[in-house]
C-alpha cells in the first residue's frame, strides 16, 4: 500500500495532473497498489446505492468518483458502480458566478473571491507562485478586479495545492492569511519532496493567524463565519457566507475539506495528517445542520470537481434572463448535495472497516 502521507489533497492535485489530457474531462482509472480487495459487507452496497439516489442526476457526475479518488490510490478501491475520475487539469476561464463571488483556477484546483464594501477576500491560492501569478491574480485583473484590494486570504486547509500560491499574494500585497492552528503545522512540515505539481516545492506562507471555530470575518458590510471541519486534515475550515444574484440574497457553504481519509481513528504522525474517517462523517453532519439553520441554498469547492464550477461557468456565459443560477441548488437540493458526501464516507468506513489500509 502507499504510505500514509498520500492520504491528502496533495495526492489529489498530483493525480489530477499526471491524468489530465489535451482533452478536459477525460474519463481515467485511477492506479492502485494492489488488487481490489473482496467486500461483503451488506452496508457497502446500501451506501453507495443511498448515494446515487440522492445524487439523482441533480449534481455533478464527476462528484461520486471524485469522492472516491483517494480511497482508490490506496487500495481501498470503489463499488462497480462507481465510474472512472473525470481529469480536467485545463486553466478555466475567470467568471463572475455572483455579484460579488468570482472564480478563478483550473479544473482541478482554484480560488474563490469574495469582493465586500472594504475588499476582497481570497478562498485559497493554487499550487504555487506561477499558478498565483499567471491563474489567480491574472484572472482577477481580467474579471475587473484588483489583487491589491485583498485583505484576507483564508486557507481551507493545510495541503500546499491549496496555500501554494500564497506566499505570492502575502509578498506583493500583504494581506492577513487566516488558517486552522493545526493545519499551520501541517503547512509547515518539511515537504517530503523537492517538487510538487512539476514545479519546486512552495515556500509556506509566514504564519499568520489562526481559525477559531465559529469565527466572524467581517470586511465591510460582509461576514463569512468560519467553521473548523476536521476529517481531510485535522483542522479544515467550512465557511457560510451571503451572496446575491442580481441582487437576490443566497447563502453558500465552503466545505473546504472534502476529501475522505481512508482510516477510521485520527492519524497518529506528528504534525497530524487527518483526523480519520469518523470524524470527517461528523463534521458533514455538522456542517448540514449549520447550513440549514443559516437557511444555506448553494455550495462552492475550491475543488471544482466537486461543485461541477467548470460546467456551470459555461452555463453562467450563457444564461438568460430568468434562468437559475447554477451554483444556486436551492435549501432541500444543497442538503442532498451534502448528504451524497455524506454517504460516500459511510461507504468507504465500511470498506476500511473491512479491509483496512495498511
Amino acid at each position: 500500500m502507499l504510505p500514509q502521507f498520500v492520504r491528502t489533497c496533495a495526492v489529489l492535485s498530483a493525480a489530477a495532473g499526471a491524468f489530465a489530457l489535451t482533452q478536459p474531462l477525460q474519463a481515467q482509472p485511477v492506479p492502485s497498489t494492489a488488487p481490489c480487495p473482496e467486500y461483503t459487507s451488506p452496508a457497502i452496497e446500501t451506501h453507495i446505492k443511498k448515494a446515487y439516489e440522492l445524487a439523482d442526476h441533480d449534481f455533478s457526475p464527476n462528484l461520486i468518483p471524485s469522492l472516491f479518488l483517494i480511497p482508490r490510490m490506496v487500495g481501498l478501491c470503489a463499488p462497480k458502480m462507481v465510474a472512472d475520475f473525470q481529469s480536467d487539469n485545463s486553466v478555466a476561464t475567470p467568471t463572475k458566478a455572483f455579484d460579488q463571488l468570482y472564480y478563478t483556477g483550473n479544473g482541478f484546483v482554484g480560488s474563490w473571491a469574495l469582493k465586500t464594501s472594504a475588499g476582497i477576500i481570497l478562498f485559497d491560492a493554487m499550487n504555487n507562485s506561477d499558478d498565483a501569478q499567471n491563474i489567480v491574480e491574472a484572472g482577477l485583473r481580467q474579471l475587473g478586479l484588483n489583487p491589491a484590494d485583498i485583505k484576507f486570504i483564508v486557507i481551507t486547509h493545510g495541503h500546499a495545492d491549496h496555500w501554494g500560491g500564497v506566499k505570492y499574494f502575502q509578498d506583493k500585497y500583504h494581506p492577513h492569511v487566516l488558517m486552522g492552528a493545526e493545519d499551520w503545522k501541517l503547512a509547515e512540515a518539511p515537504p517530503r519532496s523537492a517538487t510538487f505539481m512539476g514545479h519546486p516545492y512552495p515556500t509556506p506562507p509566514a504564519k499568520d493567524q489562526n481559525i477559531p471555530d465559529g469565527q466572524k470575518l467581517t470586511l465591510g458590510e460582509t461576514t463569512v463565519t468560519l467553521y473548523l471541519s476536521p476529517g481531510h486534515t485535522p483542522a479544515s475550515m467550512s465557511a457560510i457566507f451571503p451572496v446575491t444574484d442580481n441582487g437576490k440574497l443566497h447563502v453558500l457553504a465552503l466545505f473546504g475539506g472534502t476529501g475522505i481519509p481512508t482510516h477510521l481513528a485520527p492519524d497518529t504522525s506528528s504534525p497530524q495528517k487527518d483526523s480519520g474517517v469518523l470524524a470527517y462523517l461528523e463534521s458533514v453532519r455538522r456542517l448540514i445542520k449549520l447550513g440549514q439553520a443559516a437557511g444555506v441554498d448553494g455550495a462552492i469547492s475550491t475543488h471544482p470537481i466537486f461543485d461541477g464550477t467548470i460546467a456551470k461557468t459555461s452555463e453562467i456565459k450563457s444564461r438568460k434572463p430568468g434562468d437559475a443560477n447554477p451554483w444556486v441548488l436551492g435549501k432541500t437540493k444543497w442538503v442532498r448535495y451534502m448528504e451524497v458526501d455524506l454517504e460516500v464516507a459511510e461507504t468507504v468506513k465500511a470498506m476500511e472497516s473491512e479491509h483496512p489500509v495498511k
